[in-house]
């Protein structure tokens, strides 16, 4: 504005009352609307007033409030305002000319501080930019810079920062966040990010979401997440598609997916998140409380400080923690899918998206269906396991689908316990297992390990319901303990399980689910109790064979003995098939088998060789071929031209029938 020559009049003023007045500054590119209007030529300061609201406007602000003085500057720069409230104000904001609208409740204010000027609302502040955001805050602070435009006497304005406090509420297409207390960075994007938004279109079709999520097939837009929090602190880049850049959210922590889904929801619980690099796949979280958690793609952890790299789908927690897994529904007809499976440590857990190893007093348990539809609910307890999946999880990809447990590798000392029931619910078998290095393939049931170990199972005894129908009493359950010294390998599914080089078998009834039998006492054991010891052991469940009965079948090989109270066999093999109650001994060729028995407790003990001996504990009766007996001072030797069938047949032979066992002496 020119200099006034001296002697010439200069107006100060200029005060205009109407219905509604208007005054225009052309040079400013500014104007008012109002019923009383005042403008200072000194300061361009205007003071608007009335009954009806006022308007200022220019070049990028429109205010509108009952009362309010303003500061006009050229250029489009911000001057400074004191308005009350309610009142309203739009405009444009950075390059882009972004809309916004602000309104607000009870005062306004817009005053320079340090190189921004701060517009600071107070009372129900609603903020609203175009394609952004919307906030509600009691009050907000928005700081704004002014940038020169280039070849140009005029600015823009950007929006450098924003704090907010008192019942916050956050709207995004990404984020819907509930806060008391929020300060927000806001900065320019790179020539690569802008790039890189350029190619994600102008929705972010084909860009990340908030913690690297995906969008979900069919779906527009990258998932819309919940979040409240006490404070948030957070950074966004103001691309095309303004992307979230880094968060750091405290104090009552939860995110959830807005549209949650059955098991692929993304789901945070913590009293501390630090979320880096949120828009990209590159997306880094590190999550503390007491205890956090974290869960995607069916997999939830807990710990006290839990690390996430989303975009290499690697997660660690350091110290006590905890993970659980919710696998594919049991489907009626699928053998072999498993239930709920969840891991404990307490010294450390990494896991690369496909494998998680534990460590420190590990505690693991879970679920899974057989081949005949019997659950297996399993314990197991170690110093440190690898879980391996059957698929890889992507944290960024909620589209992720049937991931469950492939494998269970424990390293070092082991203890596994389970419990099978049947469809009906009745309980079928009780197991464990001490091992060492335990392999479980949950897929096929495969099973290895390393001794020295044990095994125990305990299960229905097949011969208990005939001898009931016979009038007979004897132990509804059966109990088997093997110790080994080398290795276990087999499968759970059927059960069969083998071991090598150096065992000891116990195999008798018991009476109740919780009885044992003592390897160490013999003298304790029952009519029905054998001990046996081989180099190799094999055992098998035998029910697809002989019917809907429980059994198991026992083959030792390699120097095997077998004695009971009344009988004790060695030989290069010997076998007994629970069903049938038939122990089978056999030489090598070289040396015969070699059975002694007593014809009743007490009794003298009677002896005989043979390549291959058929015995039946129970009765007595056996079958020979190729045999030597010596019975009470009579010694015979022949081989028979049917091996079933002994030449010599004493008093007391029985002709067999079509429901006894095979044929031979009783007894």
């Amino acid at each position: 504005r020119p200099k006034t020559p001296p002697g010439k009049m200069e107006p100060k003023k200029i005060s205009a009352v109407g219905l509604p007045d208007m005054i225009r500054v052309p040079c400013i590119g500014a104007g008012a609307r109002a019923k009383r209007i005042e403008y200072h030529f000194a300061t361009d300061r205007v003071e608007l007033s009335g009954d009806e609201k006022t308007k200022l406007f220019s070049e990028q602000c429109y205010v509108e409030e009952p009362r309010l003085e303003y500061e006009l500057l050229e250029g489009g720069r911000l001057g400074r305002l004191q308005a009350a409230g309610p009142g309203l104000a739009r405009g444009q904001m950075g390059k882009k000319k972004r809309p916004f609208e602000v309104t607000w409740a009870h005062s306004v204010s817009l005053l320079p501080q340090g190189q921004n000027k701060v517009l600071s609302l107070v009372g129900q502040a609603n903020l609203m930019m175009a394609g952004v955001a919307s906030l509600k805050a009691d009050v907000l602070h928005l700081y704004l810079v002014e940038v020169p435009r280039l070849g140009s006497d005029k600015v823009d304005i950007r929006a450098d920062r924003m704090q907010a406090s008192g019942h916050i509420e956050l709207d995004s297409a990404q984020l819907n966040a509930f806060l008391s207390e929020a300060q927000i960075w806001f900065r320019e994007p790179t020539n690569a990010e802008t790039l890189a938004a350029q190619a994600a279109g102008p929705d972010g079709t084909n860009g990340g979401g908030l913690f690297g999520r995906q969008a979900k097939a069919g779906s527009k837009r990258p998932t819309k997440l919940w979040l409240t929090a006490g404070v948030l602190r957070g950074q966004i880049v103001m691309t095309e598609n303004p992307q979230v850049e880094s968060l750091d959210l405290q104090y009552n922590v939860r995110v959830n997916e807005f549209h949650p889904v059955s098991k692929s929801a993304l789901d945070i619980a913590a009293e501390h998140v630090v979320l880096k690099g949120g828009s990209t796949p590159a997306a880094e979280l590190t999550l503390s409380g007491a205890p956090a958690r974290f869960s995607a793609e069916g997999m939830t952890l807990e710990g006290g400080v839990i690390r996430v790299q989303l975009a290499r789908n690697v997660a660690s927690v350091k110290g006590l923690g905890s993970m659980f897994m919710v696998p594919p529904p049991l489907v009626e007809g699928a053998g072999g899918p498993s239930k709920p499976f969840h891991v404990r440590w307490k010294k450390s857990m990494w896991f690369d998206g496909l494998t998680a190893r534990f460590k420190g007093d590990i505690e693991t348990g879970g679920e899974f269906l057989t081949k005949k539809k019997e659950l297996v609910q399993f314990v197991a307890t170690g110093e440190a396991l690898d879980v391996e999946l059957n698929r890889p999880i992507k944290f960024t990809d909620p589209t992720t689908t049937d991931v469950d447990v492939n494998r269970l590798s424990f390293l070092g000392s082991t203890r596994f316990d389970s419990r099978t029931v049947d469809r009906a619910g009745n309980l079928t078998s009780i197991d464990s297992m001490q091992i060492r290095d335990l392999v479980i393939n949950r897929q096929t049931g495969r099973v290895t390990g390393m001794g020295p170990g044990r095994l125990i199972h305990r299960g229905p005894n097949p011969q208990e319901k005939q001898k009931r129908n016979d009038g007979q009493h004897l132990a509804e359950l059966i109990f088997l303990r093997v110790d080994f010294e080398h290795q276990m390998v087999g499968n759970l599914d059927p059960y069969e399980v083998e071991f090598l080089n150096g065992t000891r078998t116990i195999f008798g009834p018991i009476s109740d689910w919780s009885q044992s039998l003592d390897p160490n006492r013999p003298d304790l054991l029952g009519d029905e109790s054998v001990i046996l010891t081989s180099r190799r052991l094999a055992a098998a469940d035998m029910r697809d064979v002989v019917g809907d009965k429980n059994a198991i079948e026992v083959e030792a090989t390699g120097n095997a003995h077998i004695r009971g109270r009344k009988f004790a066999a060695s030989g290069n093999r010997v076998s007994y098939i629970q069903a049938k109650d038939q122990l089978v001994i056999e030489g090598d060729g070289r040396t015969k088998s070699s059975l002694r028995f007593q014809r009743q407790s007490g009794g003298k003990w009677q002896h005989l060789d043979a390549r291959r001996i058929l015995f039946y504990p129970e009765t007595g009766q056996f079958a020979l071929d190729d045999f030597e007996l010596k019975l009470e001072g009579l010694e015979l030797s022949s081989r028979s031209s049917d091996s079933r069938v002994p030449s010599y047949q004493p008093a007391g032979y029985q002709t067999r029938t079509a429901a006894g066992p095979a044929p031979g002496f009783r007894n």
